[in-house]
This record gives C-alpha cells, structure tokens and sequence, in this order.
C-alpha cells in the first residue's frame, strides 16, 4: 500500500520560457519518497477538490511540484499564495 501525504501547500508561478505555469511545489520531503519510490502520477485532493496530476520537475523551480492549471484551480477556488489543504495519494506505474 502506498504513502499517504498531507500537508499545506501554495500554488505558485513557475516562468517557463516566455509562459507562466501555476505550479504546487511538494515539500521536499514528499517530492523525495515520491520520486525515489519512481511515482510519476498522483491522485488527491486540494481544499476537498479531487485531481490526478502528473509528479514534474524542471530547473526552473527547486523542488518537485504537480503542473496544476487555470480550469483546475478555478474549479477548486483556489488563488495563488493561499493556503491549501493537500492530500496525496501516489499512483502505483502498473505492471504487467
């Protein structure tokens, strides 16, 4: 059975280029166990709104984060640098 992770978090804004994502970085406990474990998806919730996200990285932003958008984040009445309450469940890669 996989970890469980629950914490507050804040969306912020990852300059890519010449375009901005709204990104969530991972405490950097969380993004470690999940990216050693080789977990490249996650389900959960933010502020109770359900999500399934992939687990990026980029040398843009220090820290393990999940790509979120703008329809995501409007759905879930969530703002840039307002708390949120996150809860992750990392989705196990299938094998066959």
């Amino acid at each position: 059975m996989a970890h469980q992770y629950s914490f507050v978090g804040k969306i912020v804004n990852m300059e890519w280029g010449k375009k901005t994502y709204p990104v969530l970085p991972l405490p950097t406990e969380v993004g470690e166990q999940i990216v050693s474990a080789g977990i490249k998806h996650v389900t959960g919730t933010m502020n109770g709104y359900a999500f399934a996200l992939p687990v990026t990285h980029a040398p843009a932003i220090d820290a393990v984060y999940l790509l979120t958008d703008l329809k995501l984040l409007a759905a879930a009445n969530i703002s840039t640098d307002a708390d949120i309450a996150v809860k992750l469940h990392p989705t196990p890669i299938a094998t066959a």
